[in-house]
């Protein structure tokens, strides 16, 4: 009957999914090295995802990095007084180019 057949193709979409376990996101090269990227992990589709998702995704990252002007913090240094406390903090910085997209491929276990 039809709510068996409704049934049936649920089932089939949920084990699909489940299976679905890789996942994209976009990222953008670096001003100073194009050869490294940066992209945010917590903004992913699907990758069987509409074209209309991905672009959202796209946006979302552009977006985020934008608000920095691009400026992603790499890495942080600093000197450590008699007691052993952070002094003479310096953060290192680098720069997206947001003109530069690219497309990253996440594996989720």
């Amino acid at each position: 009957g039809v709510k068996s057949a409704v049934d049936y193709v649920k089932h089939i979409e949920r084990e699909r999914d489940r299976k679905c376990r890789q996942y994209m996101t976009y990222g953008f090269m670096l001003k100073e090295n194009p050869h490294e990227y940066v992209y945010c992990p917590s903004l992913r589709c699907r990758e069987s995802d509409t074209l209309k998702t991905r672009l959202c995704i796209l946006q979302a990252v552009r977006e985020e990095l934008a608000r920095d002007k691009g400026r992603v913090e790499q890495s942080v240094e600093c000197d450590l007084d008699g007691h052993y406390r952070p002094v003479n903090i310096r953060k290192h910085y680098a720069t997206a180019d947001l003109r530069r997209p690219v497309m990253v491929w996440l594996h989720v276990v």
